[in-house]
């Protein structure tokens, strides 16, 4: 364990920024009955590179939906899934000149066993959305390297740039990680990811 304390130390010392902004899912969707091919073929992120997310473990799928965010024209692919323990997940899929990846989980019950499981979760979907994209190091071990270098806890809200030294893209890598605390026992958990762009 202080091996991998050590080896995520060393990937991530550098300047990590904190900021009040929170990433979440769009909500702005325009149906997708038939998305223009034409758009699509003028995006980088096409159709045919984005990977729906099949069974989870101790989850069932609740939702899924498709179609272009009516602010920027991206494309988007919403899916969200159910735990068995009442936690819950939206999954949201943005892309077309970069690839936006927001995970937004809702832990019924926050306690930092929870917490880590959550992470658990969300490092299993991104690995499932196949993209050039892997963290070096298992999601809790970064998140909880990060938290003790800026000396933040499951009992405050946070907002965390994750270096992109930290992961491993052929792309240009903006990644970053937010909590709050929901009602008197809850908790919410962002993760963002975005590929391409400069």
């Amino acid at each position: 364990m202080l091996v991998n304390r050590v080896l995520i130390a060393a990937l991530l010392a550098a300047n990590i920024a904190c900021s009040a902004e929170t990433s979440t899912p769009s909500r702005a969707l325009a149906a997708d009955n038939n998305v223009s091919t034409v758009q699509a073929n003028n995006c980088s992120f096409s159709r045919e590179k984005i990977t729906l997310i099949g069974n989870l473990p101790s989850a069932k799928q609740v939702d899924s939906q498709k179609g272009i965010d009516a602010d920027s024209n991206e494309l988007v692919q919403t899916q969200s899934f159910s735990y068995n323990n009442g936690d819950k997940v939206v999954v949201e899929q943005k892309f077309c000149d970069m690839y936006n990846l927001t995970v937004s989980y809702s832990l019924n019950v926050l306690s930092k066993s929870n917490f880590q499981d959550a992470l658990d979760r969300i490092d299993y979907i991104v690995k499932s959305v196949h993209q050039d994209y892997e963290l070096k190091a298992p999601l809790k071990l970064v998140v909880d390297m990060l938290m003790n270098q800026n000396r933040f806890s499951i009992n405050m809200p946070f907002d965390i740039a994750i270096p992109g030294h930290a992961a491993r893209s052929k792309d240009f890598v903006e990644q970053n990680i937010a909590f709050n605390n929901v009602g008197e026992t809850g908790g919410q958990i962002n993760f963002y990811v975005g590929l391409g762009g400069e």
